[in-house]
């Protein structure tokens, strides 16, 4: 694995760990006073949801696409 792939990993996993911890830990996405704001926690759930679906895909397609060297 050459450094730019590392490098690659590094910059798309770290953006995939805070969302996960957003959809499973929905406390940080209430502010405080908003407790029956429920329609807002979905939605923004959703949109991490395609945002880590969409972090995924691009590394599926890093590995399907790099060559061996």
């Amino acid at each position: 694995m050459s450094n730019n792939q590392k490098l690659f990993f590094v910059l798309i996993l770290i953006p995939l760990i805070i969302p996960l911890v957003f959809v499973f830990n929905t406390d940080f996405l209430i502010p405080a006073g908003f407790v029956l704001g429920v329609d807002g926690v979905v939605v923004s759930r959703n949109l991490y949801v395609i945002f880590i679906l969409y972090l995924i895909t691009k590394v599926i397609f890093q590995f399907t696409g790099s060559k061996k060297d």
